[in-house]
């Protein structure tokens, strides 16, 4: 028996606690999963390339590339509009933030998906630096509470069921509903061109 795409599709990806199952990804996409065009295909490969050729030579550039690889990702591949997309740096509202009760450290996204209607956030993006452990806890502060739960945190304490936390190669949405256990979900950019 022919194992379907969406299956295929699941085992790229890494999956912790009740959020994907097959029979849901079946159910959501009855007809499979969309393709990637090939001239699309083939850009953002070159791009995903020269930003790990700059991370491995530890390019003077790496910021500038790093920034523009995720752009590239958040608009080109997975298609958020620019007015939709919104930086903290470009936020008009009080900027989404948490801290310890200490307030020995904080978390805060770097990118706001929200609606156009009433402009209600509706997905935090935390973009890390490259190589960074996306499970592991931060070293620049003394809050012993990993960046995925750091996330789960900042969507619960704003009302959100998603958040994206990404170091570039590493991508996770964390699945963070009020009163449950939450959850995870993970892949890797360079399986994107399997």
């Amino acid at each position: 028996m022919k194992q379907s795409q969406q299956a295929e599709w699941l085992s790229l990806i890494e999956i912790s606690g009740p959020f994907l199952s097959l029979t849901t990804l079946e159910k959501a996409f009855p007809q499979g999963l969309e393709d990637v065009q090939t001239p699309r295909r083939r850009a953002l490969r070159a791009a995903y390339e020269e930003w790990a050729e700059a991370v491995e030579e530890q390019d003077p550039q790496l910021p500038e590339f790093h920034k523009e690889w995720i752009r590239l990702v958040l608009i080109e591949l997975l298609e958020y509009d620019q007015q939709s997309l919104t930086s903290v740096a470009d936020w008009s509202g009080e900027l989404p933030c948490i801290s310890s009760q200490e307030h020995s450290g904080s978390f805060q996204p770097d990118w706001i998906i929200h609606s156009l209607v009433n402009g209600k956030e509706r997905l935090f993006i935390a973009v890390l630096p490259p190589g960074t452990d996306l499970e592991s806890v931060r070293k620049d502060d003394s809050w012993p509470v990993t960046l995925q739960e750091r996330m789960v945190l900042l969507c619960r304490a704003y009302g959100l069921r998603v958040g994206l936390v990404t170091n570039g190669e590493r991508w996770m949405l964390v699945n963070a509903p009020e009163g449950f256990n939450s959850s995870q979900a993970s892949w890797y950019a360079l399986l994107w061109f399997q």
